[in-house]
């Protein structure tokens, strides 16, 4: 079945597991504070049909791994808006070798993420390997779309040739938010390259410094980014993909505003 990419980790630990109870908690018991703008409802966002038809299957598909560790590992909580920004700034200016990033957008639209797209710019520049895989579907006619925003977010800052899309004929949509440094280190979390993500939304992740957890996602993003489109071939391959799926029963994937975010 075609879907979308997703990372995602179960970590088997107590102690980690009560410090996200006790965050729950905290958010759950947040008093509701009166509106001074009276509520209105709105019609619930209606889907988006996207091309479903599944070109081939990836000359890889990963099956769960499990990590069974002698040594003990590192993990941190990530959260936005607490300390996502520092972290991942951090460990950019940090890597040695490599920065590798899949997220649906990137959308440059304040200080957090000018500082972010900053730390990647000097590093290119350093010499770090910088690859960045950003979701090309839901493209908008007329009006500027995520995909072209990502693309002029990453060229103002001389990252461009840093960036593919997500290879659309074997995913439906790239929902991933991960990045590795110096395929050591691999961040799974929930937040968004854009300024409401990173500084308004609570979004949570975890920061595992795992040269073998690591790995097995540097290998998927590996194969993404072996398979991605380049950036000039984006949309004749989207016309492609349309017209192969015209008039094909079940042609169309049915995607809903939560897949989206």
């Amino acid at each position: 079945m075609k879907a979308n990419r997703e990372w995602i980790i179960r970590i088997d630990n107590l102690s980690l597991a009560s410090w996200f109870r006790t965050l729950f908690d905290a958010d759950w018991n947040i008093p509701v504070l009166p509106s001074a703008v009276p509520e209105v409802e709105a019609p619930p966002p209606g889907p988006t049909f996207i091309p479903a038809m599944l070109a081939a299957p990836p000359a890889q598909v990963f099956d769960i791994g499990q990590f069974d560790l002698v040594q003990p590992v590192k993990v941190t909580p990530v959260l936005s808006p607490n300390n996502y920004y520092d972290f991942v700034s951090g460990l950019i200016m940090a890597a040695q070798t490599s920065v590798d990033i899949e997220q649906q957008y990137i959308l440059e639209g304040g200080p957090k993420t000018v500082g972010l797209l900053k730390a990647l710019q000097q590093r290119k520049a350093d010499g770090i390997q910088i690859r960045v895989i950003v979701s090309p579907a839901f493209r908008k006619v007329g009006a500027t779309d995520n995909w072209e925003k990502s693309m002029n977010s990453l060229n103002k800052y001389g990252l461009l040739d840093c960036l593919k899309a997500m290879n659309l004929s074997y995913f439906v949509h790239l929902h991933n938010k991960g990045v590795l440094f110096d395929r050591q280190r691999v961040l799974v979390s929930s937040t968004n390259w854009s300024e409401n993500s990173i500084t308004c939304a609570r979004e949570a992740g975890v920061l595992i410094e795992s040269p073998d957890v690591a790995e097995y996602y540097a290998r998927v993003f590996d194969l993404d980014w072996s398979v991605g489109w380049p950036t000039a071939q984006v949309p004749a391959n989207l016309t492609q993909l349309f017209m192969s799926a015209m008039g094909v029963p079940g042609g169309f994937e049915e995607i809903h505003p939560a897949d989206l975010s």
